[in-house]
């Protein structure tokens, strides 16, 4: 099954028109005159509308959709991005679910197995996911509201887990050099006063 998965020519100034969208006001419509507005001039750079389009953030005539806010959101919008980019590359996630964190080469055998455009398409294909991805969080957590319950975190692959603190035990050995002699009471006045000797500590 082909797909028409978004590209763009130069992603790295795709990247760019995303930081402005963060920072610009919300407009109505992401058409020709605002991305000139922005300093998008080029032909090329009409392009930067088809991602957006295809995780739902503007509709087909650039017309600003409310998940359009994802962009300006923080934390919160940074998660709302990473769920609309699954939703909208569901069938990808659904190969790789952890698509996000694969390797160029991972991803160009499934966007070449789903288009039929040639591998330097391919190429921009793949390149515009990932960067769609820097602007998303695949592991950052919201502040949790009051009274709702701390989530565990899991490690990641190769990560050691953090450990719970544990109760310290102190074992103490004491050892006695005690004279030579026949006297018991010697030994009975020296345990007396150890005894009282420990006594003490306990009750400080």
């Amino acid at each position: 099954m082909t797909r028409d998965y978004p590209h763009v020519v130069t992603v790295d100034k795709f990247r760019d028109f995303i930081r402005k969208l963060q920072s610009a006001g919300v407009p109505e419509r992401l058409d020709d005159k605002y991305l000139k507005s922005l300093g998008f001039t080029s032909q090329h750079d009409s392009e930067f509308r088809r991602p957006l389009r295809f995780i739902g953030l503007i509709d087909d005539a650039a017309t600003v959709m409310p998940e359009y806010s994802a962009l300006r959101g923080g934390i919160k919008g940074r998660q709302q991005l990473e769920q609309y980019i699954r939703e909208a590359y569901s069938a990808l996630y659904k190969v790789h679910p952890n698509a996000n964190e694969k390797d160029v080469e991972t991803l160009r055998d499934f966007f070449r197995a789903h288009t039929k455009a040639g591998d330097h398409i391919v190429a921009k294909m793949v390149a515009t996911f990932q960067a769609m991805c820097e602007f998303a969080s695949f592991d950052e957590s919201a502040p949790l509201e009051e009274g709702q319950p701390p989530v565990e975190v899991q490690p990641k692959h190769g990560q050691v887990a953090p450990r719970s603190p544990r109760p310290i035990t102190i074992n103490v050995n004491i050892q006695l050099s005690l004279p030579p002699t026949t006297d018991s009471e010697v030994y009975e006045k020296l345990f007396s006063s150890m005894a009282k000797h420990i006594k003490q500590l306990e009750e400080d």
